[in-house]
C-alpha cells in the first residue's frame, strides 16, 4: 500500500491510502483522519481519483508512519510524506513539497476543511522576508485577506 500524509508543520490533515497498486486496474483507496486521540481512522472523506473504497482497517504500519510524517512535516509549512507498506514494515518513498501547487482536488475555497485550516502561510519564507515594492504590497494584501478569513 501506499500512504500519504498531508502534512502541515507536524499536524498531519489528512491521509490518502492507496491499495493493490500493482495488481489491481483501478485505484482502491482510503482516507484516514487523525482522532482526538491522535490514531489514524478510516474517513468517509470525497476522494478524488480512486473509483472505490477500500474501507480497511488501519494497520500497525500506519502508527510508526505517522510518527515519521509528523516529524519530517514539523520542518516545513506543507509537505507531503510518502510511504510504502506492507502493512508491517514501512519504507520512505517520497517528499512532495507544496503538493499540487497548493491545489486540493475537493477541498478547494471550504474553509472547514482541515487541510485549508492547518496551512498557515504566515510563517513561509514569501511572508516573513522583507520585500520592497510589488511583491511586498503583494504579501501585505495577502497577510490581510488571511487575518480576516482566520477571524
Amino acid at each position: 500500500m501506499e500512504m500519504k500524509f498531508y502534512t502541515f508543520g507536524s499536524h498531519v490533515a489528512r491521509v490518502y491510502v492507496r491499495y493493490d497498486r500493482l495488481s489491481e486496474p483501478d485505484e482502491i483507496a482510503d482516507i484516514w483522519r487523525i482522532g482526538e486521540d491522535g490514531r489514524p481512522y478510516v474517513s468517509t472523506d470525497r476522494m478524488s481519483t480512486a473509483k472505490r473504497r477500500a474501507e480497511r482497517p488501519v494497520p500497525p504500519a500506519a502508527e510508526p508512519a505517522l510518527d515519521w510524517a509528523r516529524r519530517l512535516g514539523a520542518h516545513f509549512d506543507h509537505v507531503r510524506v510518502d510511504f510504502l507498506s506492507n502493512g508491517t514494515d514501512i519504507w520512505l518513498s517520497e517528499l512532495t513539497l507544496t503538493n499540487l501547487g497548493g491545489h486540493f482536488e475537493g477541498v478547494e475555497d471550504d474553509v472547514v476543511e482541515a487541510m485549508n485550516r492547518t496551512w498557515d502561510l504566515s510563517g513561509t519564507w514569501f511572508m516573513t522576508y522583507p520585500h520592497k515594492g510589488w511583491r511586498r504590497r503583494y504579501a501585505d494584501a495577502l497577510r490581510r485577506t488571511l487575518s480576516v478569513r482566520s477571524a
